[in-house]
């Protein structure tokens, strides 16, 4: 007993507030990504949902299914700036799932419904470089990175469209 009084006696009340955060932060990312949807339509129906329990589920997407789970709460984000941004990682980040378990016609699709020119250009890249790799969609990658060079083309002229065109 002894033992445990003295360093908890030395733990300020702000240290000790940051220790149950931590706590509380460590169970709440155990949580199954379902109980987390759950929770969102909870706090939808009571008028209490915030933008940062979007964005928060949003940065932890790792599967097709969370992907589908999570799309139709992107519209839900009501701060304009941070619905912009949300809507961007969150199509950069499903379309390299989706370029990870190979479902490259998909992550193309995904691709397109990114806003930011430079990160749909890095997006383009990896479905080329993935259609390279495959003999019979080689043709493939010639067309997605013509397509990077003329949607770069179109764009004003900024730092981004000088690194595309590069890339390219």
């Amino acid at each position: 007993v002894r033992a445990t009084a003295q360093p908890n006696a030395l733990i300020n009340e702000e240290t000790r507030k940051n220790l149950e955060f931590g706590k509380d932060f460590q169970a709440e990312a155990k949580q199954p990504f379902s109980d987390k949807i759950k929770a969102l339509e909870e706090a939808d129906s009571k008028g209490t949902l915030m933008d940062y329990e979007i964005v928060k589920l949003i940065v932890e997407i790792k599967t097709e299914a969370e992907v589908k789970a999570l799309e139709t709460w992107l519209e839900k984000i009501k701060d304009k700036t941070v619905r912009e941004k949300s809507v961007n990682f969150f199509y950069f980040t499903s379309a390299k799932i989706a370029v990870k378990e190979q479902r490259l016609t998909e992550a193309r699709k995904l691709a397109d419904k990114v806003p930011q020119i430079e990160h749909r250009a890095v997006l383009y890249f990896d479905i080329a470089d993935a259609k390279l790799k495959e003999p019979l969609t080689k043709f493939e990658s010639l067309e997605i990175l013509t397509e990077v060079y003329t949607t770069a083309e179109k764009a004003p002229d900024s730092v981004e469209k000088a690194q595309v065109l590069l890339g390219v």
